[in-house]
């Protein structure tokens, strides 16, 4: 996968739990970037810590890809995130 490039596949519901870090992506843009706080797994939906803005958001699995990323807080921003090698 390229930069920028949003994932085939990206990771079930079920394979998300709070604390994770996740990316959500929609027609090859990130949308959405944070730590997730809860998860309602029967509705498809994660509410994630906004990493931008603090804000907390609601993400629909079933409109959004989700990735899961392993970096530390400090380089979940948004510029960190594509200025990676």
């Amino acid at each position: 996968m390229k930069q920028g490039e949003e994932p085939q596949a990206g990771v079930s519901i079920q394979d998300i739990s709070v604390g994770d870090k996740i990316l959500a992506w929609h027609n090859g843009k990130v949308y959405f970037r944070g730590v997730v706080v809860s998860t309602v797994r029967s509705l498809g939906l994660i509410s994630i810590k906004c990493a931008e803005k603090g804000v907390v958001r609601l993400i629909d699995t079933t409109v959004l890809t989700v990735t899961k990323v392993d970096l530390p807080d400090s380089r979940l921003s948004v510029h960190a995130l594509f200025l990676q090698p």
